[in-house]
């Protein structure tokens, strides 16, 4: 009896320290994540913000959209966001600013009424806004959505307003922490000229944004200016680290500045590092890049990244003069559209792209408008400038180049392909499988990439798991964010405002029990923290009872 009474508290306390030491949340990330409702929901920020939080975690679609009201109404025509008893946005409020007012959508307006919350705009500037599951937007194929649109439309993070004055901007980190974020759609008008649309809109203004080990899959943006997957308007130093951009649609009807990742960057460098874009789709009359559509003067780097999809520069017909019709397609890029100067470094980056360029009429004569140029790197520059400089090392390109009707250009097997010479042409069997250890010799195949059955791919978990485990060294005072990153250190003691001076509600909903409880209620966590002590206690009496027995 005593045998088999010691047999059952050993393999007890056994099971309760395994237990001690397996994932908290180990279920939580198993389970399917539900579908965007559509509506939006601060309670994550407005219990940050009790706590004078400079840090940020969001686990739904609803709060994720909670974000783009709070960055929306910061600096821009809405002054405020309200919320309701269930922290669910209920609208903006206008701002007081006279030249502004007239930039914004009145359906996303909202008069306070008693029991209505309120919290001003906030930018998140240098500050991290950790995701912490997979966030599902839209559900179906984003390649029928151009047709067929989805039930939800995403308000972009930043930017969204047509030729406004001031943009709000999304100045933070966001930490994706190995998670997606997919069926994201939006759909502008191309009429009215709105800047920005991607997942975050415009980015940086004064400061700069990051965006760290997050995958965007099955997305559809389409419009006129500045596009993206996840930044459309760079207005700063954009970072965008061991991130996945999969199976998206960049669509520019009109105008130009449309890229992959980024639609175009303006006072700031951009960072791509780790980066992989796979299957994208990127078209646009012109400034239109695999990875960025256009930048002004601005430092780009790319390390250690690849692209797979079509780029492509379509034909617009556009009336001056009453009565003449240009047709055009031009600057099309691999890595970027059009360059105003600046500089360019690519090391290490793998490029698998069909670039299509749609030209002119050829009774139209050649011009500025019309005149098509393509690129591995970039494709044209800005009037007067020339070429930027450029740092290569380790390129290999797989060259699919496709011109049709373009005229008036030195022409390379029917295109004009800029820089031939600083990347290694090379076929798909020398890229995929094994072989590719063979080809690309200058990338590291024991940290970074693996091969698979295919192209190689990045090791974008381990990446992710690697910065993760580094970070929580650094907040245990082993150190500070990234500095090559950051341009200044995260501001301490900063604390947020949210009194509305111009209301006499108060900033809380007046319905009460809408806050939850805290310290009264014990998770999973709890009692898994207390299964070592069942443990060794278990343990303990198990071999007092052997003791006894052989006394």
């Amino acid at each position: 009896m005593m045998k088999k009474l010691f047999a059952i508290l050993l393999a007890i306390a056994m099971v309760a320290t395994l237990l001690a030491v397996l994932p908290v949340s180990a279920s939580a990330d198993q389970a399917e994540p539900s579908v965007w409702s559509g509506k939006a929901n601060i309670k994550w920020y407005i219990d940050g913000k009790e706590e004078n939080a400079e840090e940020w975690h969001i686990k739904t679609a609803e709060d994720l959209a909670g974000l783009a009201y709070l960055v929306n109404a910061c600096d821009s025509c809405y002054m405020g966001v309200y919320y309701d008893e269930n922290y669910d946005v209920i609208g903006y409020k206008l701002t007081d600013v006279a030249e502004m007012k007239s930039f914004a959508d009145t359906s996303l307006l909202h008069k306070q009424a008693a029991g209505d919350g309120y919290v001003d705009g906030y930018n998140f500037e240098y500050e991290n806004i950790y995701l912490e599951a997979d966030i599902v937007l839209n559900t179906g194929n984003a390649a029928d959505w151009g047709e067929t649109p989805p039930a939800n439309v995403w308000q972009p993070i930043g930017g969204g307003l047509p030729n406004a004055p001031v943009w709000p901007s999304f100045n933070g980190i966001f930490q994706g922490d190995g998670h997606t974020i997919s069926g994201a759609y939006c759909a502008v008008d191309p009429a009215k000229d709105i800047y920005g649309i991607a997942l975050f809109g415009v980015c940086g203004n004064g400061a700069g944004a990051q965006f760290r080990n997050l995958t965007v899959e099955n997305c559809y943006f389409s419009g006129s200016y500045a596009l993206g997957t996840i930044c459309g308007r760079g207005n700063g130093n954009i970072t965008i680290k061991n991130c996945h951009v999969k199976d998206c649609y960049v669509i520019g009807i009109s105008k130009q500045q449309v890229g992959g990742l980024v639609g175009g960057a303006y006072r700031g460098s951009v960072n791509i590092e780790n980066t992989g874009l796979e299957n994208v789709t990127v078209t646009a009359p012109r400034y239109v890049g695999g990875m960025i559509g256009c930048s002004v003067g601005q430092p780009i780097t790319v390390k250690n990244s690849y692209i797979t999809g079509t780029v492509t520069a379509h034909l617009q017909e556009i009336v001056r003069d009453s009565d003449t019709i240009y047709q055009y397609g031009c600057e099309a890029g691999i890595i970027a559209g059009r360059v105003f100067g600046g500089s360019y470094t690519v090391e290490n980056v793998l490029m698998n792209v069909k670039v299509t360029q749609e030209g002119k009429d050829e009774n139209q004569p050649v011009n500025s408008d019309n005149l098509s140029q393509a690129g591995v790197f970039y494709a044209g520059k800005g009037s007067g400038d020339s070429y930027a400089p450029l740092w290569y090392e380790g390129i290999y390109c797989v060259p699919d180049f496709h011109a049709e009707a373009v005229l008036g250009i030195d022409q390379i097997e029917g295109f004009n392909v800029l820089n031939p010479y600083y990347f290694s042409q090379v076929t798909l069997d020398q890229l995929t499988g094994a072989t590719a250890k063979e080809t690309m010799v200058e990338f590291d195949f024991d940290t970074l990439w693996e091969t698979t059955e295919g192209l190689p791919q990045l090791r974008f978990a381990e990446l992710a798991a690697a910065e993760i485990a580094e970070r929580g060294g650094e907040e245990e005072g082993d150190g500070e964010d990234d500095g090559n990153y950051n341009s200044r250190p995260v501001p301490s003691g900063k604390t947020v405002d949210t009194t509305d001076t111009s209301s006499t509600s108060n900033n809380t909903p007046a319905t009460t029990g809408a806050t939850e409880e805290k310290s009264t209620k014990k998770g999973c966590g709890s009692v898994i923290v207390g299964l070592p002590a069942i443990g060794s206690i278990l343990l303990a009496g198990a071999f007092l009872l052997r003791k006894k027995k052989e006394d």
